[in-house]
């Protein structure tokens, strides 16, 4: 072994063990990222094609219900909905009646 090879040896040694090093903690970390980002993005998009759509359902029923109807109408669904969902929040495990 020659004094000549050895800064060359330890350079590779460095960069192996800042590619180990890197696939450990940097990659992985990308990849939960781009995940957490594309999930903001859909979440998003859903609420804001969630809005438009209430929009659009208070504005079809209000042609035929006018305002308040429509309202109404929304209102009772939504209520209707919470109720199923409460109800099936508040069942009682067995044996404990």
């Amino acid at each position: 072994m020659q004094f000549e090879e050895l800064p060359t040896r330890f350079a590779d040694a460095l960069e192996t063990v800042a590619g180990r090093v890197r696939a450990m903690t940097a990659d992985r970390m990308e990849g939960w990222i781009r995940t957490a980002m594309f999930l903001g993005i859909a979440v998003v998009i859903g609420a804001t094609g969630l809005v438009f759509l209430l929009i659009t359902a208070h504005r079809a029923l209000a042609i035929g219900l006018g305002a308040a109807g429509s309202l109404a109408t929304l209102g009772g669904l939504f209520l209707i909905a919470g109720l199923l969902i409460w109800n099936r929040g508040t069942t009682h495990p067995r044996g404990r009646e």
